[in-house]
């Protein structure tokens, strides 16, 4: 699945990297704790990720997700000032607590989208734990056999096991999770000189 309408796994993970970098003070000052202040943030890395990728983003819960990316709104059955996307290019869920993010990826199997991607925190011996979980979410959700090539599924793990903070991603890939490469390419532009799609 190449076509460029679609965002790769890759590509979100490098925005996400490089719109964290930018906001990492802040990040680190309230990590994971102080949850309105710390979602707020994320919410920024967020509009950060949407210019990198020169995608549209809405900033909010859509339909209990806790964020949408997509392209184009439905402006011909809906008035032009309310958010009824044509179709979603990428369906973002994030979860403070680690425990409660197997609810969070079972939401995800219920979106038709190209890519989801739930956020999460967790260290290295919770990560092996739940990547099993959301193995066995993902495939008891994969009725056509198409998630590792048509709706593509992306886990990213926080950590901070001392000053810095770590992020680690996972792509599903036929029935297992793999990780991405840290060394994942930049994404072309620059959240502080391009200019922004519409954020809602």
């Amino acid at each position: 699945m190449t076509n460029e309408q679609f965002v790769q796994p890759e590509k979100f993970c490098a925005a996400f990297r490089e719109a964290a970098a930018i906001h990492e003070k802040d990040l680190k000052q309230h990590w994971t704790s102080g949850l309105t202040q710390y979602t707020r943030i994320i919410r920024n890395v967020l509009d950060g990720v949407a210019t990198l990728l020169k995608v549209n983003l809405y900033n909010s819960d859509y339909y209990t997700l806790d964020a949408v990316f997509y392209r184009e709104k439905d402006i011909d059955h809906f008035d032009k000032d309310e958010t009824y996307v044509k179709s979603i290019v990428v369906a973002f869920e994030h979860e403070n607590a680690i425990r409660g993010s197997v609810s969070e990826m079972n939401k995800l199997q219920l979106f038709n989208a190209p890519l989801k991607v739930l956020v999460t925190y967790g260290d290295s011996a919770q990560r092996k734990e739940f990547l099993g979980k959301f193995a066995k979410i993902v495939k008891g959700a994969d009725l056509f056999s198409d998630i590792s090539t048509h709706r593509r599924q992306l886990v990213i793990f926080g950590d901070k096991p001392a000053e810095n903070i770590e992020w680690h991603p996972f792509v599903y890939e036929e029935g297992r999770w793999v990780p991405i490469e840290e060394a994942a390419p930049k994404v072309e532009g620059n959240p502080a000189n391009t200019i922004k799609p519409e954020h809602n």
